[in-house]
């Protein structure tokens, strides 16, 4: 077996040694919380200045006691404000070039004095949110990590995440209760001033999240380090906690940690009590780092970086037990990587039900405008709030309807959509008996020649492709996958998206827009059609900050959804051929610097790998028969630990391939290995996937990681066909592939039934994941 290439990985084991200090005076204003000591020994303890007294005990609350602070070797021996709060400061002092460090508290509610070096009474001028030094002399100890408890430690008025509102701690008869508020739309709170004002008057916040730093114009050359902290979490949609008196009172939806998923109510996984998640927004190169924080009671968590490749840092992809190892309840894992691909991208959990459940988001990677390849000239605004990422909902868990499906023979089937986590799926109703609607997103641009990028994502955990339109407009097709089309041939009236697509997009009206609002519709195909609950949804899109109805367009039904003329992605099996043109892919031409890439894809493949991505029915007894998704009638089954970091534990029996330990007889029995597709660094690879039963009117989406490829070939088949006769189609057919260069890039890709799909990529990026999920 070809040895694999080893990744060395350092496992960081965070132990916490409680013993005594050594005397120190008793200072009546401040009390040490965290000292690492010179041999790196960590002291946490509290100092109570009444007695004098001190004890050995953690410190936890809404402040982390880490390391994560600028070095003293860095900054020097003195004493510096911690970013993020001024009750505390860094202290660091050297002897005999070995330095030690501790922050200190201020007690009695003071403030940490730069000028004076001591805590005393609160000023006017605080290091409260300063992101640089004021000039030269003045250092700072930056904290990277944010307050993120939810519990009252003193009085006061504190921000939110990003500032867009704030919560309140006032004394009560049983301590110290908590009121949180939000600014509304366009404003932030004001630390100092401790009121909410337009955005604009908003230079700082204290507890900045990434969007308000790494969200920018890019320029070439100029890259940042993007931080962020996931606290993956249980939470509840409706919470009768967080959302108050929601829908009753609509303000009340956008409440701090409300989520209204539709109206329903129903456990979720959050990531900061949202869902969807915070959107990474980057620019190309930068460094992107997310501390994820599992608070889950009992599973595990990893995040898939969907459309990144990990180029040089495969083992942040986010595959359990391929890439690393899960993320255990009460740990967290730092994931670091470099934003390479440009784009519309989306990450999520890749375990369980997770992402079904609510663990995703967006992710943008944007590059300088001005040489955007390919795309420059096309569209004037590619704003933050105009991503439109789609999401299946469930009426309940996941995990449910998995096992529904495996014990109860209960084909999953489509339930509801959410647009940014909106939308309208639950019944609630008012005491007068009429249906209350559930916050729905709204999107507003201005009537004019200005054309603005929308960034169209979808996933879902069922076979569940979609249908988006918006009523009075053509759509112009920028990018598909986070790369980027030319405009020949790229208007169409309907865009279709299977599991994990992704299309960039111009809005082009074909009406009057002045002062005008117009559906932005979806609606579900496959197990999702109208034979499957008719699933639907809509958003709305606004010009000139109109707020009234929609008006000469029909009410959002599952029917009026429907879009005739050209349609991107349409499956065969899924359009009227009267009604709507049929636009794949193919039509489509990829930016024309794509022809001259290295890694090009002519010639003959040095790997060509068949996949029969077939649904199949095991006989598990005598009475029992269950359906299972494999491929090539195998199973995966994870190995026990992850391949690509501890590559030295791999033995002749973990993996199977087609040559080795692959299981027999699969047709008449279930089989489970850790099945294993070998290629070289260099080789040009083909895959043809196909569905030669089709028994299961159902297709297949299939996902790439860590590169992108080119749809070279395609075959439908009018009944269902055997494996034979689909290798010899392919071995015998070469007009069958068309290895156009000048088609599009794409890293997900849907497998009708009854048909064969043929990609090809370069395998250049020796160490990643090369599963299909």
């Amino acid at each position: 077996m070809a040895k694999l290439k080893s990744a060395i990985g350092l496992l960081l084991l965070c132990i916490f040694a409680f013993s005594s200090t050594n005397s120190q005076d008793v200072v009546e204003l401040e009390s040490v919380v965290y000292e690492e000591l010179g041999d790196g020994t960590v002291v946490v303890d509290e100092f109570n200045s009444a007695d004098g007294s001190r004890t050995l005990d953690p410190i936890f609350g809404d402040y982390n006691p880490s390391p994560r602070l600028d070095s003293c070797s860095k900054l020097g021996a003195g004493r510096f404000p911690v970013l993020g709060d001024c009750t505390k400061y860094l202290e660091c002092n050297e002897e005999n070039g070995t330095y030690t460090r501790r922050i200190v508290q201020c007690l009695h509610d003071l403030w940490f004095h730069e000028d004076d070096g001591d805590c005393g009474f609160k000023g006017d001028v605080c290091p409260y949110g300063r992101l640089v030094p004021v000039s030269s002399s003045v250092r700072l100890a930056q904290r990277t990590l944010t307050p993120t408890s939810t519990s009252c430690t003193r009085e006061g008025k504190f921000p939110q995440p990003g500032c867009t509102g704030f919560y309140e701690c006032r004394m009560a008869t049983y301590g110290l209760d908590r009121a949180d508020y939000t600014c509304g739309d366009g404003n932030l709170y004001h630390e100092m001033h401790q009121k909410c004002f337009p955005a604009s008057q908003v230079t700082e916040c204290s507890v900045a999240l990434p969007e308000q730093t790494c969200l920018r114009t890019c320029v070439d050359g100029q890259t940042r380090v993007c931080k962020y902290k996931f606290i993956v979490e249980e939470h509840v949609s409706m919470s009768t906690v967080h959302c108050g008196n929601c829908p009753f009172v609509l303000a009340d939806c956008n409440l701090p940690g409300c989520i209204s998923a539709g109206g329903l109510q129903r456990p979720l996984i959050s990531i900061n009590k949202q869902m969807p998640g915070p959107t990474v927004q980057v620019c190309k190169g930068d460094t992107i780092e997310v501390d994820v924080v599992n608070l889950l009671q009992s599973s595990a968590v990893t995040i898939h970086w969907h459309g990144l490749h990990q180029r040089a840092t495969p083992f942040m992809d986010g595959v359990p037990y391929l890439t690393q190892c899960p993320i255990q309840p009460g740990n967290s894992f730092r994931y670091r990587m470099i934003a390479d691909v440009a784009g519309t991208h989306i990450y999520h959990s890749h375990i369980g039900h997770l992402d079904s459940d609510g663990l995703y988001g967006a992710m943008i990677v944007r590059e300088p405008r001005s040489t955007e390849p390919g795309l420059v000239g096309r569209y004037n605004d590619d704003l933050p709030q105009h991503t439109l990422l789609v999401w299946h909902w469930f009426q309940n868990l996941g995990e449910v309807q998995s096992l529904d499906m495996r014990l109860l023979s209960r084909r999953r089937e489509g339930f509801g959509f959410l647009i940014n986590g909106k939308g309208v799926i639950g019944q609630r109703f008012a005491p007068d008996g009429s249906r209350l609607i559930a916050p729905i997103e709204n999107y507003y641009v201005n009537s004019g020649s200005r054309r603005y990028r929308f960034r169209i994502i979808f996933n879902t955990a069922i076979m569940c492709p979609i249908q988006i339109s918006i009523d009075g407009h053509q759509l112009d097709i920028l990018a598909i996958d986070g790369h980027a089309v030319e405009a020949y041939n790229s208007r169409v009236d309907s865009v279709i998206l299977t599991a994990g697509e992704r299309v960039d997009v111009v809005p082009v009206p074909t009406v009057s827009t002045w002062n005008s609002a117009f559906y932005i519709r979806v609606r579900g195909l496959g197990d999702c059609d109208d034979q499957k609950n008719s699933v639907h949804q809509y958003a709305i899109l606004r010009y000139d900050n109109y707020a009234g109805p929609v008006l000469n367009f029909p009410s959002p039904t599952y029917n009026s959804a429907i879009r005739p003329g050209r349609a991107f992605n349409l499956n065969r099996d899924i359009y009227n051929p009267v009604t709507q043109t049929r636009i794949t892919a193919n039509p489509l031409v990829s930016y024309r610097s794509a022809i001259s890439r290295s890694d090009n894809l002519v010639g003959t493949p040095d790997k060509r790998f068949f996949i029969d991505v077939s649904f199949n029915v095991h006989q598990e007894s005598d009475n029992v028969r269950l359906v299972f998704p494999q491929l090539n009638s195998v199973s995966w089954s994870s190995p026990p630990f992850p391949l690509l970091t501890q590559w030295q534990q791999i033995t002749n029996s973990t993996l199977c391939t087609s040559e080795c330990n692959k299981p027999v007889s699969c047709d008449q029995r279930r089989c489970v290995c850790t099945h294993t597709l070998l290629a070289r660094t260099g080789d040009l690879v083909e895959v043809v996937l196909f569905d030669p039963r089709g028994t299961i009117e159902i297709g297949h989406p299939f996902h790439l990681h860590g590169h992108a490829f080119k749809v070279v070939g395609q075959y439908l088949y009018n009944t269902t066909t055997t494996r034979d006769e689909v290798t010899n189609l392919v071995n015998n057919n070469p007009h069958l592939i068309t290895s156009n260069q000048y088609g599009p890039w794409k890293d997900t890709v849907l497998t009708p039934g009854r048909a064969v799909i043929i990609i090809r990529f370069r395998a250049d990026n020796p160490g990643e994941s090369r599963n299909f999920v």
